[in-house]
């Protein structure tokens, strides 16, 4: 009988010890290799960052890369450091490694095989246990002998001497490396000049335009510190450039490009004034441009950028009187208008509006005047851009504004502005008188006209009157005046008005002088109560002269008017001389240069016979007062009305027609010589009424002078018998 002796079986393990025991061990091992990727993509990525950003040293130094180029480096930069941390730190951490995968690559670390392999025990513990209860694969003492077995295979395994520690001393020795790759560079560089590793970080950090510091140093004057050189818009600019160097070397050219060029022509050589002064002239700019200027070994980027020059676009001048104090007048007007002058007491408001915000405003003249500059109004912010002015006007004001433009800095030209004062002047009095001479007759009638002006008001104006007497009761005698206007207060500043004068109402005679004066009062307000100033107008002298000899005198400037009248006639009997004797209208027409002569000789004869005319009415040498105006108009009806007519229709179509006679054919040169036979015969007509015309005149007067010894003799008759009836009475 044979006899199968078994192994005794084991004491039951416990699976879910071993199995968490295991599962711990490995975690441990993967926690490990994650720290040991990440760090492991940090050091490619960091590596790959500061090798890239120390080449941006070197290349920036030699180039000077431009803005956009340094941001295209960047984002070169990052996407490579990007790139290494992704393929060798975040792509790996993503996958997720089990018990088995991290057995498995220890496996592949240690180059296991065969029984060595660490992977198949591990899935045993960790898997075969699922197993259980399954008789018909494996059974329950086999599984147990099999978790058993591997598991303590697997107790005396150190899973983390995978782990090689050459890696992380690699890890740290290139982390180093990087370190001092980008440290030695930035070193290097920093003996090429001071400043450069900051100005490095300026420009990629702070993605600025500063330039490093070398041999050539460029400098423009007003340029901003980040960069900004403001001119203003629409006008001639200078770009002001000093260029130095350190080894003591003159820089001989030194070149600019602008971009956009502003329709000129790019690049282009700095004018040089001085070893180290360059200047350019730059066209007017609206838009902003970039400019960028080579010199030695330098280069400066920076922008030009125009902004608005402030200038004032509104001056208001506001000012009340206290002569008028419910009244403010406003003056709008542009500092290039001239001076305005006030009156004294005046408040006054200046507002000044600008174009732009304004960051201060400066009153040159201040500065002018020092130590008279004692009291000046002081100038107030009203907003960003409005100021104002207040002040009492008791002398004279002058300004000198500049404008500082807010945030552009531009300062504005020197804009005067002068306010003068006006002192109050006494009333301008002017007394015109028409239609008659200075000798007139005793009962003449004097048009006269008073014009009065003042600054602050008229309280009245008048015309004052004084008779001077020649003879045995010579003296002056002064006439109460003829108030024309009286306003208390004054409310009017111009006066103008018209006063017929009867001078036979002052009992004039002849040889007598009537003195005319015009004369105003002012309300003179800063003198109250004292009264105001008068003005006086120039004397005016009438002298009285008898009708007679006045009658004279017009008769004979009439009769020249008439010797002139009666020359045009024989001229125009010429013409018709010359008219008869011409073949063809040619000649016809070269009288009509001739022709208009007489026409004008015509007009001067009817402006003399209307203002004698006028001068005889006036001075009522026709009779009376109704018979003088009788006869003015007789005269104008028989005698001016047809001389009018004459000038301005029968003559003007006969020189029309003399003007336009060069193509005009043999009819119608007979109707010109009609035309001018007619004309004589018109003028003739005239000039027989204008002798009668004198010599009913002379009759009218000498019946007149007959009556007016008439009622002399009567008077002195009259006086005689009352003298006489007086003395019987006494007796």
């Amino acid at each position: 009988m044979t006899t199968l002796n078994t192994p005794t079986p084991n004491p039951s393990p416990d699976l879910p010890g071993m199995q968490q025991k295991l599962r711990g061990r490995l975690m441990q091992l993967g926690k490990r290799l994650r720290s040991r990727i990440a760090l492991d993509a940090f050091v490619r990525g960091l590596a790959v960052l500061l090798g890239l950003l120390a080449l941006s040293l070197v290349l920036d130094f030699w180039l000077e890369l431009s803005r956009p180029m340094r941001v295209f480096y960047w984002l070169i930069t990052l996407a490579a450091a990007a790139h290494f941390l992704y393929h060798y730190g975040i792509k790996p951490l993503r996958k997720k490694l089990g018990p088995v995968e991290l057995a498995e690559a220890v496996d592949i670390a240690q180059q296991n095989d065969g029984v060595n392999q660490l992977a198949p025990r591990v899935a045993t513990v960790l898997q075969l246990p699922g197993m259980l209860g399954d008789d018909g694969a494996l059974s329950g003492n086999m599984i147990h002998d099999a978790v058993g077995r591997s598991y303590r295979s697997l107790e005396q395994t150190d899973f983390t001497a995978a782990l090689s520690g050459k890696h992380t001393m690699q890890c740290v020795g290139a982390l180093l490396a990087s370190l001092l790759l980008f440290g030695g560079t930035g070193a290097g560089m920093s003996a090429a000049g001071e400043n450069v590793l900051s100005t490095w970080a300026q420009r990629w950090l702070l993605l600025s335009d500063a330039s490093y510091p070398r041999n050539t140093s460029i400098e423009v004057a007003g340029l901003s510190e980040d960069g900004v050189l403001v001119i203003p818009a629409g006008e001639n600019a200078t770009l002001f450039t000093t260029i130095t160097t350190k080894d003591g070397r003159a820089i001989e050219e030194a070149r600019i490009k602008l971009s956009p060029a502003n329709d000129q022509e790019w690049p282009k050589g700095l004018d040089k004034f001085d070893s180290e002064d360059f200047r350019l002239e730059l066209m007017p700019m609206t838009g902003s441009a970039k400019a960028t200027i080579s010199a030695g070994d330098q280069t400066l980027r920076f922008k030009i950028e125009p902004a608005a020059r402030p200038r004032l676009t509104g001056l208001k001048l506001t000012h009340t009187h206290p002569a008028d104090p419910d009244n403010p007048k406003t003056i709008d007007f542009a500092g290039a208008e001239g001076e305005v002058s006030l009156l004294d007491l005046n408040e006054v408001e200046l507002v000044l509006t600008a174009n732009v915000p304004i960051a201060e405003i400066r009153d040159v003249q201040e500065v002018l005047d020092g130590d008279d500059a004692g009291g000046r109004p002081a100038i107030q912010r009203v907003s960003e851009n409005v100021f104002k002015v207040k002040w009492t006007h008791l002398e004279r004001q002058r300004f000198r504004i500049e404008l500082v433009s807010e945030g552009a800095g531009l300062v504005s030209q020197p804009i005067p502005i002068s306010i003068g004062l006006k002192t109050d002047r006494k009333p301008s009095v002017r007394l015109r008188y028409t239609g008659v001479g200075q000798r007139i007759t005793p009962n003449a009638l004097i048009p006269l006209t008073l014009e009065a002006r003042d600054d602050y008001g008229l309280v009245n104006a008048k015309i004052d009157l004084l008779r001077i007497r020649i003879g045995e009761d010579a003296g002056e005698e002064t006439f109460d005046p003829i108030v024309l206007h009286e306003a208390d207060p004054a409310t009017i500043k111009e006066f103008r008005d018209k006063q017929g004068l009867e001078v036979d109402e002052f009992g004039v005679r002849p040889t007598d002088v009537i003195r005319l004066t015009g004369v105003a009062t002012d309300n003179r307000y800063s003198d109250s109560p004292g009264g105001g100033q008068v003005g006086e107008s120039t004397k005016v002298d009438f002298r009285i002269v008898t009708h007679k000899e006045l009658f004279r005198e017009i008769i004979a400037r009439q009769q020249q008017a008439r010797s002139a009248f009666r020359q045009a006639i024989e001229d125009s009997k010429d013409i018709l001389l010359k008219l008869r004797e011409a073949e063809d209208g040619v000649q016809a027409a070269g009288q009509s240069r001739r022709f208009r002569a007489i026409q004008r000789s015509v007009w001067k004869v009817g402006r003399e016979l209307e203002r004698s005319a006028e001068e005889m009415r006036l001075n009522r040498l026709g009779g009376s007062k109704e018979d003088g105006n009788q006869a003015y108009e007789s005269m104008k009806a028989l005698i001016l009305e047809p001389l009018a007519k004459l000038h301005d229709q029968t003559m003007s179509n006969q020189r029309s027609a003399l003007e336009a006679a060069a193509n005009a054919d043999q009819v119608r040169l007979d109707q010109i010589r009609a035309d001018q036979v007619e004309l004589i015969d018109e003028m003739n007509l005239l000039l027989s009424k204008m002798s009668r015309w004198d010599e009913l005149l002379d009759a009218i007067n000498q019946l007149s002078e007959v009556i007016d010894q008439q009622e002399q003799l009567k008077k002195k008759v009259d006086e005689l018998i009352n003298e006489q009836i007086d003395d019987l009475f006494d007796e």
